[in-house]
């Protein structure tokens, strides 16, 4: 796919749109928390350990 300014544009201009559609009626649990970067660390370490795991799984050596 090659990229297109206007194309790009369409689906920018439904962002909004589409949050607010996602977010509205949660609660403020859920949209006023505030993470630590230390959370943020430690949820990516937990994902890149799952690939890894997987992976290893996968491999066919």
């Amino acid at each position: 796919m090659t990229f297109d300014i206007q194309k790009s544009i369409e689906i920018l201009q439904r962002t909004p749109s589409i949050l607010e559609s996602i977010l509205t009626g949660l609660s403020d649990e859920w949209l006023r928390k505030r993470r630590s970067i230390n959370s943020y660390r430690k949820t990516i370490k937990r994902i890149s350990s799952i690939k890894i795991e997987k992976h290893k799984s996968t491999d066919c050596f």
